[in-house]
Parts: C-alpha cells; structure tokens; sequence
C-alpha cells in the first residue's frame, strides 16, 4: 500500500469473498461493490480461475476492464 500511496493512489477498502474477513468499512464483499464509476478495482489474486470469475463478475456489473478494472 504505501507504494501505491507514494503516487497519490487511494486505497479505500479491500474486497473480498470470505465472509470471515468482511467488516463492511475496510473490507467489503464482492458482491457489495460501488458502481463502476465509482471506483477503480486492481484485482491481485493468483488463482487462474479465479481471476476469470472476478472478469466474468466485474464485466457483468458493467464494468470495463482497462477503464474501471484491471487484473494484476
């Protein structure tokens, strides 16, 4: 994180699908996203398949990738 604040980039929450792990303040579920114009999503997860759910997801809420997502 502080190297994405070194340029100026906001963090304003984590998302996540463990339920354990959501708090509704710092970490958010999947499903819970704001509007693609909203928000801007680095997706980091090393899961191949997951990584296409998390596309097939975002792209479904209208989002685009490239413009308001991208999969690191």
């Amino acid at each position: 994180l502080k190297y994405l604040s070194d340029y100026g980039i906001i963090v304003k929450c984590f998302i996540d699908v463990d339920q354990k792990k959501i708090d509704g303040k710092q970490v958010i579920h999947f499903e819970n996203i704001p509007e693609p114009d909203n928000c801007f999503i680095i997706s980091y997860v090393n899961n191949r398949g997951m990584r296409e759910e998390i596309r097939r997801h975002l792209l479904s809420k209208n989002y685009i990738e490239g413009l308001h997502f991208i999969l690191a």
